[in-house]
């Protein structure tokens, strides 16, 4: 689902104006994002969790170039489903469409 359909859906679920769900997803947004700077970590109920991970630098391997290289040291966020959004989804019956 991309943000205007989330928006549009927010609207039509809390019965508000289109612009009124655009501030509350975009704040959900920018609330995720700042504690991931300030303690590297948001969690949402019902949804999961988000961490920043840290990586050493390490080796890897460019197929293109057939040579070995080195990768920098690096973050990434890791998302950790809750268990409900797991039940909900990952253990759902599979429905053939």
């Amino acid at each position: 689902m991309k943000r205007q359909q989330m928006i549009r859906r927010y609207s039509e679920i809390q019965n508000c104006t289109y612009e009124q769900a655009e501030f509350a997803i975009d704040t959900v947004a920018t609330l995720i994002c700042e504690g991931l700077t300030e303690d590297g970590k948001a969690s949402l109920k019902y949804v999961g969790k988000f961490e920043i991970r840290n990586y050493k630098e390490h080796k890897g391997f460019d197929f293109r170039n057939g040579r070995s290289l080195e990768i920098p040291a690096h973050n990434r966020i890791k998302f950790t489903p809750s268990e409900k959004l797991r039940e909900e989804i990952l253990y759902k019956e599979i429905v053939n469409k």
